[in-house]
């Protein structure tokens, strides 16, 4: 706001260059892993998906976490295939901003996506070059003094209201709707992922 005023840009420029930096990733990421084609037909169709389009052009967060989520994984993935160390430590930074924005279940997150990626050999032992337990430590000292400040300010507000609710609660029962039905995520990401 400092930068570009009190009003709905400067509101939104923060989203939308995380926007063009998750697109940036995107392409990086595919390039790396499967050809600079797929890195490119990535990128692309990252941008033309609906939910992108929106999350780009509103002022909440979700866009710079994804942005922080997904360039954390990527670095870190790509700093074990190709044996570079020095990416984890970007990566590992991305990851406290991530759980900076939504929370401490984004370390579940990450946690669940590496042991999915274990179930392939040759990526288990790609993963085995990553120091989890110095980069994930690293993290968490990074957010901790974020999350004291905010609980220092704002004290049960914050524990109860961001921590509890928007972590777990949110996820664990129909918040914002009266009935619960199973494929309400399948229908959201159905949309949100057309065409594609």
């Amino acid at each position: 706001f400092s930068i570009f005023g009190e009003d709905s840009l400067g509101a939104r420029v923060p989203t939308a260059l995380a926007a063009l930096a998750l697109m940036w990733t995107t392409f990086w990421f595919g390039r790396r892993l499967f050809g600079r084609e797929v890195g490119e037909r990535a990128a692309l169709m990252l941008a033309l998906m609906p939910l992108t389009f929106i999350l780009a052009r509103i002022a909440i967060f979700d866009m710079i976490f994804n942005a922080c989520l997904f360039g954390a994984l990527a670095l870190l993935i790509v700093s074990a295939l190709d044996r570079r160390p020095r990416l984890q430590i970007p990566g590992f930074v991305l990851l406290s901003l991530a759980v900076q924005i939504k929370g401490p279940f984004v370390l579940i997150v990450v946690v669940a996506t590496m042991m999915f990626a274990a179930f392939s050999r040759e990526t288990r032992e790609a993963l085995r070059r990553i120091h989890w337990i110095t980069g994930l430590t690293a993290a968490v000292i990074l957010a901790l003094p974020w999350f004291l400040l905010m609980w220092r300010e704002f004290g049960q507000q914050f524990t109860g209201g961001y921590i509890l609710y928007n972590n777990v609660q949110l996820f664990a029962a129909p918040l914002y709707r009266r009935t619960f039905h199973p494929f309400f995520y399948v229908r959201v990401s159905m949309l949100a992922l057309f065409p594609w």
